[in-house]
């Protein structure tokens, strides 16, 4: 059975954040506000993880899919409020 791109995606991600030294801790976690695709883990800190897959630029960035509401929780406090080209 073929994986979907979005698998695919966190897939990659995966694969390259653990070759930059990060332990893979959990995926597609669920709780009662979203989803994490990646739970990883960097020295003392916990990362939390938002895969996004893009095949081009045409329509924005990935970023710019991450609605403002989700970039407001807690564990994306980190993100940029404005892409970058």
């Amino acid at each position: 059975m073929a994986i979907s791109t979005e698998q695919q995606a966190e897939l990659i991600a995966k694969r390259y954040l653990k070759n930059q030294g990060l332990r893979f801790l959990d995926a597609n976690f669920s709780f009662r506000v979203g989803e994490i695709d990646l739970i990883m883990h960097d020295l003392d800190t916990t990362v939390f993880v938002e895969v996004r897959y893009r095949k081009n630029s045409l329509y924005g960035s990935a970023l710019a899919t991450i609605a403002q509401t989700k970039k407001n929780h807690t564990y994306c406090r980190n993100l940029p409020s404005q892409t970058q080209s």
